[in-house]
């Protein structure tokens, strides 16, 4: 198999953006582009593939395209059974979403659930800082007349002494 050499790029001319003649655009002269949302395209049938050096495996050009994938997209690759599963991260996002909602009864918000857990630990820690600061000034005020006593004792007995 021989590769076709790549084309190069027709060199820019300074200030202009490339191949057209023209001055760049600024980031606020860029269409906005809202893609839709992803779905599936058509599934290509199977096709039988060899394993190449190195463990390599070509993903059919079909295949990427029915997953909207290119050259260098992320996959994620496991062992199910006896088969291995490519698949994009968008993809496993999507099914780990629907696995949990599965687990979710209707009307039940996560997050809600998740910040009323955090603000009650919050509240919890903060009320044994109050009680550690509270246990710290009674155990303060509790030496401190400890020691008044020990100097009216000590008074008390120098007094006897010289008396």
């Amino acid at each position: 198999m021989t590769k076709r050499p790549r084309k190069s790029p027709a060199p820019a001319s300074p200030g202009f953006a490339e191949g057209t003649g023209q001055p760049p655009l600024a980031d606020d002269d860029l269409p906005k582009i809202t893609l839709p949302p992803y779905t599936p395209r058509t599934t290509p049938p199977p096709v039988r593939s060899k394993i190449g050096p190195g463990g390599r495996v070509v993903i059919p050009a079909a295949f990427r395209e029915a997953l909207g994938m290119g050259e260098g997209a992320d996959v994620m690759i496991s062992v199910d059974g006896h088969k291995i599963t490519f698949v994009t991260p968008r993809a496993a996002a999507m099914a780990a979403r629907e696995a949990i909602s599965r687990l979710v009864p209707p009307g039940v918000s996560l997050v809600d659930e998740l910040l009323a857990d955090r603000r009650a630990e919050v509240e919890a820690e903060e009320r044994d800082e109050r009680e550690r600061q509270e246990r710290e000034r009674q155990e303060r005020e509790r030496q401190e007349c400890e020691r008044q006593e020990r100097e009216r004792q000590a008074r008390g007995v120098a007094a006897r002494r010289n008396g």
